[in-house]
């Protein structure tokens, strides 16, 4: 069953040792493979650690930054330079060195032409390797593909199978949507949408990795997750019914559709071994 927050809270996690590590591996794994797996694990954590505290300070920087360009926006406002504080974030360092020396409407056309632009630029999706200038992906190119696809496959990064309806949510302002009992499908996800792991009964992000935010918050609460699943939030649509397998790493429409009386978390009992059971909300709440 999903763990909830406060059994979370009460459990202390044990670090294990680099042998305690290596002896857990369910897989076979070769005396060579031990000796290599010996000397990179105390250098994988050490660099994970490195690689968090980049993270804070990017983070920290980023906000230091951001609360001086809201402070000289204030003060662009306040002289008649910019009609409004948001509006700095539309032009680059060298065009508010030039708005400095003259008011210019030329620059501020420019970046009131960027801001309305935006929504469809945000709305543009780019492979995840690009060579040269990148390319948008042309949309239009999958519809026939996307028509007839029933399964698509990603990594699975914590284990069980879950049926039940699916929630696409292409951007965290919707994310107030999401109803108790539903398979979230977005296309990644961060610490903002921490909030909203204990309503949902499995995760699928488009992208991400063993160690991705959804991957590792997912663990957490035992719900069955996969990531890097290509064009999940394409393929389906919020009220699709699917089965999330999180141990093969497959997630597939139901052609037969479902009792309309069926609730979308009604087949929440996530298992670790393979497979799953389900359970209607009376046979739930009776048994």
């Amino acid at each position: 069953m999903t763990r909830n927050a406060e059994h979370l809270k009460s459990k202390t996690k044990q670090i294990l040792t680099v042998d305690e590590a290596i002896a857990n591996i369910k897989s076979p794994v070769s005396f060579w493979k031990k000796k290599l797996l010996q000397f990179l694990l105390p250098r994988a954590r050490l660099g994970v650690g490195y690689r968090e505290q980049t993270k804070s300070y990017a983070i920290k920087g980023g906000d230091f930054l951001r609360k001086g360009y809201n402070k000289l926006a204030d003060l662009l406002v306040k002289e008649g330079y910019i009609p409004d504080k948001e509006l700095i974030y539309f032009f680059t360092h060298e065009e508010i060195k030039i708005l400095f020396k003259k008011r210019s409407a030329k620059l501020l056309n420019k970046a009131v032409r960027r801001r309305k632009i935006m929504p469809k630029m945000m709305q543009l999706q780019f492979p995840e390797i690009n060579f040269g200038y990148p390319t948008p992906i042309d949309d239009n190119s999958h519809d026939t593909d996307l028509s007839t696809t029933m399964e698509l496959k990603g990594m699975p990064v914590s284990h069980g199978i879950v049926r039940g309806r699916c929630r696409v949510v292409k951007s965290i302002d919707d994310a107030s949507t999401i109803q108790v009992g539903e398979i979230l499908v977005v296309k990644y996800t961060d610490i903002g949408w921490s909030p909203y792991f204990p309503l949902v009964s499995g995760l699928v992000t488009e992208l991400g990795g063993l160690m991705s935010h959804g991957a590792v918050v997912a663990r957490e609460y035992g719900l069955p997750c996969i990531v890097s699943v290509k064009m999940a939030t394409t393929v389906f649509q919020t009220g699709d019914e699917v089965i999330l397998n999180g141990t093969v790493g497959t997630i597939a429409k139901v052609e037969q559709p479902r009792s309309a009386d069926s609730d979308a978390g009604s087949v929440v009992n996530n298992t670790t071994d393979g497979h799953s059971s389900e359970k209607t909300e009376d046979e739930t709440s009776n048994g």
